[in-house]
């Protein structure tokens, strides 16, 4: 079973196929240096495995993250508040 979603098949093939290569390599690999966040099925219990390990310290990198209500300062890298009227 998984979540209900407006892809259509052909998007929801290649996003599924995208998320079997992850865990095939990690499987193969041992834990990507990389984690695609939104590949993974339930990615709040990776981020709470994070926390509970020695990770914090050294932290993670992680992709596919969406920013809703705010932006990115490339400068600083550091968040910002998303400016009224701003193009998304």
């Amino acid at each position: 079973m998984t979540h209900q979603t407006e892809k259509s098949l052909g998007s929801w093939m290649l996003h599924f196929e995208k998320r079997y290569h992850q865990y095939s390599s990690w499987i193969k690999n041992g834990e990507p240096i990389v984690m695609w966040l939104s590949g993974l099925h339930v990615p709040e219990a990776y981020i709470t495995a994070l926390v509970h390990t020695d990770r914090p310290q050294s932290g993670c990198y992680i992709q596919g993250l969406y920013l809703e209500g705010a932006g990115w300062d490339i400068k600083t890298g550091n968040l910002i508040r998303f400016q009224s009227g701003g193009s998304i």
